[in-house]
């Protein structure tokens, strides 16, 4: 026997390897879909072929979940994937990264317009667009869970105004899952009694995207009691939730400076109102007081068969200028009042007297999770009348 005999398991090892390793690496296949099938453990099963050949290929469940809807044997369709060989049979197959079926595009650039006509025709694109608020005291996100989108986005709130409320419900937002679990999250958010709702998405392919044109989805933003911002991919992508939220950012980071106010610029503007308030109302009186003056003059010098006329006009007109006074500086003061409660309401400080304290890192930006406070060797905790130094413990 030659010393060179292979094994056949060893033979179809070493074939494997050469293949994964080889130029037949993510290549692109174009072909007509054949035996389609997914198995319970969610794996697709299925094969190419044309005039000249065929081939066999997998997608394992967490590219198989990505695919289209509606695939059909027959259909023509092109896939990313990767030549690999299966050692127990021997079988050369294509190992899918992705799907897309060559026509499915333009089916679906149709199903969009008919969804378009349809919302016309009922007048959901009619809808008055509600104002977004000028501070919001609670934003909702709803969006992928751990995505660059999320990040930008809470990045965004911190540099603009950290202390305002914000909650992110994470959900699926490309897919089949995100067909039921995308409106699911959106009516969660509802839920939460929030001043405004942002939804959306980073940036991706059409097939991406694509669930922000479907109507489940659709009708959930509808269904929205408070603004709502649609804040999917970028400035080129146009989807329909679009048009019916109430407001349509180019990007994430975008709908984040739409509805985050910027405190300095609010602290500037309330300083700004009390002066020209002050100063209106003292020209107001200055001006009354003026008249007042004048009326008195005229009272003194009228002959006396007017004196009682002059009198009771003069006193009118005393009493009237009490009621102006009275009710301006009332109103004036219920104005300057709602701003001081909205200040107040989103101050860290009157949290903390509530009895909460807050986490500080070595760099003295705040620390909301357990998993940022074991990487610091030092902390402060703030409580209302000062500051406390700790260190985390060891898991030991």
């Amino acid at each position: 026997m030659m010393s060179d005999t292979w094994r056949v398991g060893k033979l179809a090892h070493a074939l494997r390897d050469l293949l994964r390793n080889s130029q037949f690496r993510n290549v692109a296949v174009k072909g007509e879909l054949t035996q389609y099938r997914v198995a319970a453990s969610g794996h697709a099963y299925f094969s190419l072929k044309d005039e000249d050949g065929k081939m066999d290929c997998v997608a394992w469940r967490g590219k198989a979940m990505h695919f289209p809807d509606g695939l059909e044997d027959g259909m023509e369709v092109l896939i990313i994937a990767s030549v690999d060989l299966y050692p127990p049979q021997g079988r050369v197959q294509l190992q899918v990264e992705q799907l897309r079926a060559s026509t499915n595009i333009g089916l679906l650039e149709e199903m969009k317009r008919k969804l378009v006509d349809k919302l016309e025709a009922n007048g959901s694109l009619d809808l008055l667009q509600r104002p977004l608020p000028t501070i919001p005291q609670h934003v909702v996100i709803v969006t992928g869970a751990d995505s660059a989108a999320l990040s930008d986005m809470l990045r965004i709130r911190d540099e603009r105004w950290t202390d305002i409320r914000c909650t992110v419900i994470e959900t699926v937002v490309q897919g089949k899952e995100s067909h039921s679990l995308l409106p699911r999250a959106l009516r969660a958010a509802y839920a939460l009694s929030p001043s405004v709702v942002v939804v959306g998405r980073g940036g991706g392919s059409p097939e991406d995207l694509w669930s922000f044109n479907l109507e489940p989805i659709i009708e959930a933003i509808l269904e929205s009691p408070v603004p709502i911002v649609s804040a999917v991919g970028h400035e080129s992508d146009h989807l329909v939730s679009d048009l019916v939220a109430d407001h349509r950012a180019a990007t994430p980071t975008h709908a984040m400076e739409m509805v985050i106010p910027i405190r300095g610029d609010h602290d500037i503007m309330i300083d700004d109102f009390s002066s020209r308030l002050e100063g209106g109302l003292n020209r107001w009186l200055s001006r009354r007081k003026e008249r007042l003056h004048n009326l008195k003059l005229r009272l003194a010098s009228a002959p006396l068969i007017g004196m009682g006329k002059a009198r009771e006009s003069l006193l009118m007109l005393n009493n009237i200028l009490t009621r102006l006074t009275t009710s301006r500086f009332n109103a004036e003061r219920q104005k300057l009042q709602r701003y001081s409660t909205v200040l107040e309401f989103t101050n860290p400080h009157a949290v903390l007297k509530r009895g909460y304290s807050m986490v500080k890192g070595e760099d003295g930006m705040v620390i909301r999770t357990a998993a940022a406070a074991a990487s610091q060797s030092s902390m402060k905790l703030q409580f209302h009348d000062g500051e406390l130094s700790v260190a985390p413990l060891d898991d030991d």
